[in-house]
């Protein structure tokens, strides 16, 4: 089948017009891609945001490992034993400062009488 040759030529003119528009279409969406590249570029070099995301990168890693550290306390002896563990620290923690004191006294009348 043959078909006339002005509806070819028709038809490579349309082609021709199609293919500009999607190079334009190309081109207009690689400047929109650049353009957002440098405005993201320049937002992250700020100090703030480079400041915040540490700050969030620190808090990310403290709460994993938080969260890690809890399960495997827990898996690894009973709740029982855990209570104890931190019930003995907790004492400690509340009773050491009051003998602190006495002990730094203690200490330099020591080091007084041995270097004095």
């Amino acid at each position: 089948m043959s078909r006339p040759r002005g509806t070819d030529l028709a038809l490579d003119e349309e082609i021709r017009q199609v293919e500009a528009r999607i190079e334009a279409r190309r081109a207009e969406l690689i400047a929109t891609a650049q353009e957002a590249k440098e405005r993201v570029r320049s937002i992250a070099a700020r100090p703030t945001t480079l400041i915040a995301v540490a700050v969030l990168g620190f808090t990310a890693v403290r709460l994993v490992r938080s969260s890690r550290r809890a399960r495997e306390s827990v898996a690894s002896g009973t709740r029982l034993q855990w209570f104890a563990r931190n019930a003995l620290g907790g004492t400690v923690t509340r009773i050491l400062p009051l003998f602190m004191g006495p002990l730094q006294g203690l200490a330099l009348q020591w080091l007084a009488r041995r270097f004095g």
